[in-house]
């Protein structure tokens, strides 16, 4: 045993076991250091102090220089196991500030002393929150507070540790931080921070976050339940000028909105966010909120949201890629992900390589620039809720591979598949987009530049239904796969031609109930009307056409009991299929004696060459239409 006093030099007989030598300072508090080694010379000058808890270390007057532990922040006790225990660098008051950038020991992570000294917590850039005298299932709100006070613009970042334990705050408020970071256990039950209220956050930078499970107020940390989530609570209120996130392998479960990012118009916003490889359970929204730049979600598992996935006002540069939705029980009630705005933003984002076990659609309204595909869908959750709604001023849409099913199980379909409507404009639908099992496939009423190519629509009233186009030959679907019970497309209350070109026709009529449906290649009847013909009995007028893309092949046959006779320059037929672009010859051929004429289709008329009276007239002639 040695107290302290003059420097000692104790020798060991290396013969002999490892010894433990006991050191006693002026207060007769003991601390013990064993030898590891045989036959060496240890400098015991400076040693350790160790005390059972903070309230013992802080009674005692010791130097700067000194150097303390204590057991635990808390005495231990039958009930109460230790927790928190730390070393501590005693300094003055002002080596203190100068050290750590803050004015005075805060009484929860530094501690003032007896003797006016302060015992500054070490290795303070990785505190345990226990260290701040946060205790395990208890609301712990002022002590966590205080530990992310401490650390100012100069600290080089700080990462809390937040393992072994259920945590609880009310509401932490984290304002001008930069290096940040939360830690976890990934996969660990004992790894939990309740969040009571919110996390808000102003002004933080490069945060980061890993292995923590997050819990709003409706999770119970006894039974490991949750109930319905409370309005309110927010796990992350991303308030003002959020930048350079990183959240992966973390939990968030019952939650009103987990990730809120800059709900204020006139905020900032969120940049260069990445929310990876996380999981998220019962919560109302995944994310919900403003102004996001450079946002990313993927690899995330969603389980049993209640609202939506991610809902998002202004964003541009928003990624949404490779998350899971597996919403097996509950039924959400709006869209899984929604991007919206007042007026057209540039949005230029992606959503691609989802899969829904229950998918409840996507809103993209007044954004201009977002690709979806290669997603897919097993089962549509809602029957009003469209698979993919494009209104608003909304352009510039890129619908890729997504296997959008509208099947909700038994008999029951969703309504609509991908509705277009608003003034959309400039949409494209292609690389083997299939939506299937809704009532509609796809319905654009008014949409302006659709694009649709190799796709498939099989709707189980209607394949592709379009209605109140009024821009001509500014909508057109292309060697597409269509089907409907009823009708595989329907052309009504438009004002304006559309084109169909080389598609494959599965089942369903094509019903062009306004006239303004125009086939690539179309065959019907026409009835010609003459006039100048002189008829000898009663004729009978047939007509028949092939149309390929813009060019009309007609075939007219005049029959009569008796004869018709006709005059180059005055014979014609009205009621030709469409209106001629340029003039064109018509063929005439007689039977009988065998005449053959050659007249002119110029505008609505076909006229005819001369022929002298006979019984019947083929008529043939090909014009490209106006």
């Amino acid at each position: 045993t040695v107290r302290q006093g003059t420097p000692s030099e104790i020798f060991l007989d290396d013969s002999l076991a490892p010894y433990s030598i006991k050191v006693l300072d002026k207060n007769s508090e003991l601390v013990y250091s064993s030898l590891q080694e045989y036959g060496q010379i240890y400098n015991i000058a400076a040693y350790v102090r160790k005390y059972a808890s903070v309230a013992a270390l802080k009674l005692v007057t010791l130097n700067s220089g000194d150097v303390a532990t204590t057991e635990s922040y808390y005495s231990a006790t039958g009930s109460t196991k230790a927790q928190g225990g730390g070393s501590y660098q005693v300094v003055t008051p002002a080596e203190f500030t100068v050290i750590t950038g803050l004015g005075a020991a805060d009484g929860y992570i530094d501690h003032n002393m007896a003797g006016g000294n302060v015992a500054m917590l070490m290795g303070r850039s990785e505190p345990h929150v226990s260290q701040c005298g946060a205790v395990d299932g208890v609301d712990s709100t002022i002590q966590i507070q205080a530990l992310v006070n401490t650390m100012t613009s100069t600290s080089g970042g700080m990462i809390i540790d937040f393992t072994n334990g259920d945590w609880v705050v009310d509401t932490l408020t984290i304002t001008a931080k930069f290096g940040l970071q939360f830690r976890g256990a990934a996969g660990s039950a004992f790894s939990t921070l309740q969040v009571k209220t919110k996390i808000a956050c102003t002004n933080l930078g490069d945060f980061r976050c890993y292995g923590l499970k997050f819990v709003g107020n409706a999770f119970s940390l006894a039974t490991r339940t949750v109930s319905a989530p409370t309005a309110g609570n927010y796990c992350f209120d991303m308030l003002d000028n959020i930048a350079n996130w990183d959240i992966q392998a973390c939990d968030f479960v019952g939650f009103d909105v987990a990730f809120r990012p800059d709900p204020a118009a006139a905020n900032t916003g969120s940049y260069v966010i990445n929310i990876n490889n996380n999981y998220f359970q019962s919560n109302n929204y995944d994310c919900e909120g403003g102004i996001v730049l450079h946002f990313t979600m993927s690899d995330n598992t969603f389980a049993e949201t209640i609202t939506g996935n991610a809902k998002l006002s202004r964003a541009s540069e928003f990624h949404y890629e490779n998350n899971k939705h597996e919403n097996g029980v509950a039924v959400m009630t709006s869209y899984n992900v929604e991007l919206y705005n007042s007026s057209k933003q540039d949005c230029k984002s992606v959503i691609t390589g989802n899969t829904w076990h229950e998918f409840s659609g996507i809103r993209l309204n007044n954004v201009d620039g977002v690709c979806l595909d290669n997603n897919q869908s097993r089962l549509h959750s809602t029957a009003d809720l469209v698979g993919i709604l494009v209104d608003g001023t909304t352009e510039n849409i890129y619908l890729g591979q997504f296997e959008l099913n509208g099947f909700q199980g038994g008999a029951a379909f969703a309504t609509t598949g991908v509705h277009i409507t608003g003034t959309a404009a400039n949409i494209y639908i292609h690389s083997a987009f299939k939506c299937f099992n809704f009532v509609t496939a796809l319905l654009s009423d008014n949409g302006n530049l659709v694009r649709i190519n190799n796709a498939t629509l099989i709707g189980n009233t209607t394949g592709l239904s379009v209605q109140g186009q009024s821009v001509a030959n500014r909508f057109s679907v292309k060697n597409t796969a269509i089907q409907g019970g009823t009708d595989a497309i329907l052309s009504t209350s438009n004002t304006a031609e559309w084109n169909e070109q080389e598609c494959d026709i599965l089942s369903g009529a094509v019903t062009n109930t306004d006239g303004y449906l125009e086939r690539y290649y179309e065959t019907g009847t026409w009835t010609p009307a003459p006039t100048g013909l002189t008829v000898v009995g009663t004729p009978t007028y047939t007509g028949t056409y092939t149309k390929i893309g813009n060019v009309y092949h007609c075939y007219a046959s005049i029959s009569s009991t008796t004869s018709t006779a006709a005059t180059a320059g005055t014979t014609f037929f009205a009621g030709i299929p469409a209106t001629a672009a340029t003039d064109s010859t018509v063929q005439s051929v007689t039977t009988g004696a065998l005449q053959g004429s050659v007249g002119l289709v110029t505008g609505t008329f076909a006229y005819t060459g001369t022929w002298t009276a006979v019984a019947a007239v083929r008529i043939s002639f090909t014009y490209e239409k106006a």
